[in-house]
C-alpha cells in the first residue's frame, strides 16, 4: 500500500464516478468529499448510499467516511447514521469498521442536549 493524497474534487466530478467509477475510483473519490467538500449533508447521504453496495470496501470506505465527517465538520446526522451502522454491526468484516466511526462519534461531536 502506497500512500495516496486525498484531493478536493467538485460535485460534477464525483458525480460523474458514482454512475461509472471502478470499486477503487469509488472508494477514493468517497475520501475525498469527506475530507473536503463543504455540504456535509451531501456527503453524508452519499455514504448512506454506499453502505448498500454489493462491495465490502465501498461499505468500509462508507463507514469511515462518516467518522471523517465528524472529525472535520462536527457535524452529522448522528441518530440517522448511528441506526443504519447498527444494523450492520453484527457483519464481521464491518463491525470493526463501525466500532472505530461510533468512536469518532465519541471523540469529535458534541453531546446532543
Amino acid at each position: 500500500m502506497k500512500y495516496e493524497d486525498i484531493k478536493p474534487i467538485s460535485r460534477e466530478e464525483a458525480s460523474k464516478y458514482l454512475e461509472t467509477g471502478s470499486v477503487e475510483e469509488k472508494s477514493r473519490m468517497l475520501l475525498q468529499l469527506a475530507y473536503h467538500h463543504d455540504d456535509w449533508r451531501w456527503v453524508q447521504s452519499i455514504c448512506l448510499e454506499f453502505l448498500e453496495a454489493d462491495e465490502v470496501w465501498l461499505k468500509r470506505n462508507a463507514i469511515t467516511c462518516f467518522g471523517h465527517l465528524a472529525r472535520i465538520h462536527g457535524e452529522i446526522d448522528e441518530g440517522l447514521v448511528r441506526r443504519k451502522l447498527e444494523q450492520l454491526k453484527s457483519d464481521p468484516e464491518l463491525e470493526g469498521f463501525i466500532e472505530d466511526t461510533l468512536g469518532d462519534f465519541e471523540v469529535f461531536l458534541q453531546p446532543s442536549e
